[in-house]
Order: structure tokens, then sequence, then C-alpha cells
């Protein structure tokens, strides 16, 4: 877990990890609307499916576009 500050000075968590030997690295939200607290818990979840062989950021693109599909029809 990271936080991110562009030269703006937006300050951005982020999640490195590593799948299927690369480096990838996941958002987790801006800061002050997800505190420190709410950070660490979603990296957890995220870990958690690292662990389980799963690409965090796949996984949600995935569940993005399931959830248009089924609000489409």
């Amino acid at each position: 877990l990271c936080a991110e500050v562009i030269p703006t000075g937006l300050i951005y968590w982020r999640l490195r990890y590593r799948h299927a030997g690369k480096a990838r690295m996941a958002g987790l939200g801006r800061w002050p609307e997800v505190s420190l607290k709410a950070a660490r818990e979603a990296s957890d979840q995220l870990r958690a499916l690292v662990r389980s062989g799963i690409d965090p950021v796949q996984h949600q693109r995935d569940n993005r576009r399931k959830q248009a599909v089924e609000a489409a029809n």
C-alpha cells in the first residue's frame, strides 16, 4: 500500500502487487475521500485475491462489465 502524490497535490492510495510475474498497480481511491483505514481494508481484500491467483484489477473490470450488462437488460 502506498500513497501517490501527483504534481497538482492530489493524493491517491495505490496497491502495488505482482501477478503472473509482472508488477501491477491497483487504485484504491483518493485521499481524503478514502481514509487510511479504508485503504488498508481494501488492500487486504485485494491481497487475498492475489494470493488465490486472481488479478484484482482484471477481477474488478470483469465485475463492472457484468454489472453493466445486467443493467442494460
